[in-house]
This record gives C-alpha cells, sequence and structure tokens, in this order.
C-alpha cells in the first residue's frame, strides 16, 4: 500500500502505529467470459460461489439475479438493499461470519457494494467495476506491526509545520516539500500512490476572516489541485479533512451530517466548497472520496506560537507559563476537544473501509462537549494550578456551541474514540511540560 499524507502530523502518528491495520491481499487472477481479467483480487471475495457466475452476472445485469446467491460466504449477509435505479446491491455482514479459510469476515457493519455494467464496451465503466471489484475485500482493522509493508509520502510546505515533527519516522517515509497551490507539486505528490490522505489547510476562522483570498486559494483552490491530480493518477481513494465550521451556529448543540451547511466564515465556506468537489468528482469520474469532519483536535506538537493558534495549546503554553490565558467572549462556548489519535483512527477507516462510505462526509470527534472555562479548569488541574483567564471581545465567526454526533461514524465506518478528552488533554499537557524543560 502506497500513502500520500498531506501535511507531516498525520503522517508521523500513522507511521508510528497510532492510527493503522492490515490488509488481506492475497493474490489471484481470474477470467471473465469476454476474455477480460481482474488481477489481484481477492479468492475469498467469491468464496461459495463461482467466479465466473459472480462476474458474468455483473457483467450482463443483475436484474434477473437473486442477490443471496452474490454472498462471498452463504448466509453471511443480514440485509440486503438495492438502490431505486437497480444499479446498486448493498448486503451488511454479520459479526461471526467466517471466509472459506476459516477467518472471520471483519465487524464494522462491513457493507459491499457493487454496481453493474452497463455494457462491456464502456472502457471507463468496465474499468471502474474492476476498480469496485478489486477493493471489495475484508480488512483486518488491528494494529499494523510491520510499518515497511506501507509506503508513505508525505508532502507540507512548512508555512505552518516543521519537518523535526517527523524526525522520529523520517527514515520510514519519503518528505516532500510543496505548494499544493501549484498543479505540479499535486501530480508529483500523488505519483504512484494508492490512497491521499489530505489535512493540508491554512486553518483559523479568525485568520480567514482577515485574509479570505489567502484562506480559500490555500484551502478551496489547493483541494481541487490535488483533487485532480489524483483522478489523474488513479488514485484509489482520497480522504479529506473537512471541518465543523460548515455547520455555522446553528440552533442545537449537537451536530450531525443532516443538517444544512451554514458556514459563517471565508475558511467555513471553502471547506464546504472542498466537500461539493469531493462528492461532484465522485458523481462525475467515479473517484473514491470520503470526507471527515474535524471538531477542535488537539495533541502534542500542535504550535502555540501564532496569534491563530488552536485554543488547547495556546492554554497549555499559557498556563504552563505561569499566565492567563485570553478567553474571547465569556468562556462559555462549548467544544468538542477531540484527542489527534482519534482522527488517525479515522482516516484509516475511511481510506480501508467499505466502497458505500464514498461520497460521504462523517463527523469525527469525541461526541462530547466542554465549555473554555472547564477546559481551563482541566489544564489547571493537571498542571497543579489555578490561574484566572482574561477575558477579552468575542471575535468574528466563532461558533458558540458546537457537539458532535458521532453516530453515523460508528455504524459505516466503525468509527470508536479510541482516545478521550481527560487522557489526552493530560498527554498533551505532559509532552509542553517536557518540551519547557528541555528548551
Amino acid at each position: 500500500m502506497r500513502w500520500c499524507c498531506v501535511a507531516g502530523l498525520l503522517a508521523g502518528l500513522l507511521a508510528a502505529g497510532c492510527g493503522s491495520g492490515g490488509v488481506s491481499m492475497d493474490a489471484a487472477t481470474l477470467h471473465v467470459g469476454n476474455g477480460a481479467e481482474v488481477q489481484d483480487l481477492d479468492p475469498h471475495l467469491v468464496s461459495g460461489v463461482t467466479e465466473h457466475r459472480v462476474l458474468s452476472a455483473l457483467f450482463e445485469g443483475l436484474a434477473d439475479v437473486d442477490p443471496a446467491t452474490l454472498e462471498p460466504v452463504p448466509g453471511a449477509a443480514s440485509s440486503w438493499e438495492v438502490s431505486p435505479d437497480g444499479l446498486t446491491y448493498t448486503f451488511r455482514l454479520r459479526g461471526d461470519s467466517k471466509w472459506s479459510n476459516g477467518d472471520p469476515v471483519t465487524a464494522y457493519d462491513f457493507a459491499y457494494s457493487w454496481r453493474r455494467m452497463l455494457s462491456p464496451a464502456l472502457g471507463a465503466e468496465y474499468a471502474y467495476m474492476l476498480h469496485c471489484l478489486k477493493n471489495a475485500q475484508a480488512y483486518n482493522m488491528g494494529e499494523l506491526d510491520d510499518f515497511t509493508r506501507v509506503g508513505v509520502r508525505v508532502v507540507d510546505d512548512l508555512s505552518t509545520g516543521r519537518a523535526e515533527n517527523l524526525s522520529a519516522v523520517r527514515g520510514q517515509l519519503e518528505f516532500m516539500e510543496g505548494d499544493l497551490c501549484e498543479p505540479e507539486v499535486c501530480a508529483a505528490a500523488v505519483r504512484d500512490m494508492d490512497y491521499v490522505l489530505h489535512q493540508a489547510a491554512l486553518p483559523s476562522v479568525p485568520r480567514s476572516v482577515a485574509q479570505p483570498e489567502a484562506s480559500h486559494h490555500a484551502n478551496a483552490t489547493a483541494t481541487l489541485n490535488l483533487l485532480s491530480a489524483a483522478r489523474d493518477a488513479a488514485v484509489r481513494r482520497f480522504v479529506f479533512a473537512s471541518s465543523s465550521s460548515v455547520y455555522g451556529d446553528q440552533p442545537g448543540e449537537c451536530k450531525h451530517e443532516g443538517m444544512p451547511l451554514d458556514p459563517q466564515s471565508p475558511y467555513a465556506a471553502a471547506k464546504a466548497a472542498c466537500e461539493h468537489y469531493l462528492r461532484a468528482f465522485h458523481v462525475c469520474y467515479g473517484m473514491e472520496t470520503v470526507g471527515l469532519r474535524y471538531f477542535n483536535v488537539f495533541g502534542p506538537r500542535q504550535r502555540p506560537d501564532s496569534a491563530y493558534a488552536a485554543v488547547v495549546p495556546k492554554f497549555i503554553r499559557a498556563v504552563l507559563a505561569g499566565e492567563r490565558p485570553v478567553v474571547y467572549g465569556d468562556g462559555m462556548q462549548a467544544r468538542d476537544f477531540t484527542p489527534v489519535e482519534n482522527n488517525v483512527w479515522a482516516n484509516w477507516l475511511a481510506a480501508t473501509g467499505a466502497y458505500p462510505a464514498c461520497g460521504q462526509m462523517y463527523n469525527i470527534a469525541c461526541g462530547e462537549s466542554w465549555r473554555l472555562l472547564d477546559l481551563l479548569g482541566a489544564i489547571n488541574a493537571y498542571a497543579g494550578t489555578r490561574l484566572e483567564p482574561e477575558f477579552a471581545a468575542p471575535r468574528a465567526g466563532d461558533i458558540r456551541l458546537s457537539r458532535a454526533d458521532i453516530s453515523r461514524a460508528r455504524a459505516e465506518l466503525g468509527y470508536a474514540v479510541r482516545v478521550g478528552f481527560r487522557e489526552g488533554l493530560e498527554q498533551t499537557i505532559g509532552w509542553f511540560r517536557e518540551i519547557a524543560q528541555t528548551a
């Protein structure tokens, strides 16, 4: 597997094994009635039925075929769904299902979706069908014990990041410095890659309010460039880091994917535009795209030394320095603070999960909210301090209440919170304290 991680922190965590897994890739060549071949297809996919019956049915059309006869493992499906146009068959697997060799079929409601061929003469559609078949495989979502099996290329322009963040894993990956606003950089970044994890952005709502053109260029234009390059390079799947800011300040604290988008800052508008591009590339070109809406991610190596830095590292640095943190507004704003390990895990699931997730957006967070004053109280408790905040005027574009409904990610991606808020905060404070002591 070959991965292109755009922005370095996530790649470093992947390389360290924080969010990782293995994949069953037993090679086989299966022959179709018209002489075509499917390379590297998992033979377990068609256990229980003959290869020719499955594949020829796909080419001839599924209208007259009982979907139960296409099960890789007889009796494995707990439910079947057929799309209204008859083009997509989706089934959910039982948690105790076994492949023909005795290995368990992965849980997480792993679903297969097979889109039928309209005509073997359609070259693009034919290639797309083979691609879907090739990727309808059983994934083992356990820990990756041998990272050398995975090739990673990291691309970053280092405008907000630091190359030293990758120092611990530099020998296990390829680093490329470049700006995604340049199409040639995007083309080089995705060349020979199977997956793209697009984390790069010019973050911060206040920054986007002050510099809307720069925000659009770095976020929307760069994403469009990378999508186009990934399409041309036949990348297997494209995972995009979106933002909870696309919901805006809608009534109610809990945000779910069924809500309309209501971006209220240039940053949020750019992220919303990127989501629409992901959906358009999925519909128009058959690209496998998945969007993950992040909610206030934090963790070690997050920079606190910018006017636009996120609140968690800014609060931690101030408290450890004995300074009163600045709170914009009354401090009663609620956020779903999420340790970064959860986002790494979500990227792995989105990249390697079932095809029905493609073209969709998912909330990725802890599913609970903390007021800013509660955040400061927790930091004080871990640091052994009692610093009071310094209040300042509210900032334009800031959202009052934000908490993620993560039920969809649980059901469709198999996502689960791996590191809770308090555990992640304690680890992050420990990292900042260690850095301060060695500085």
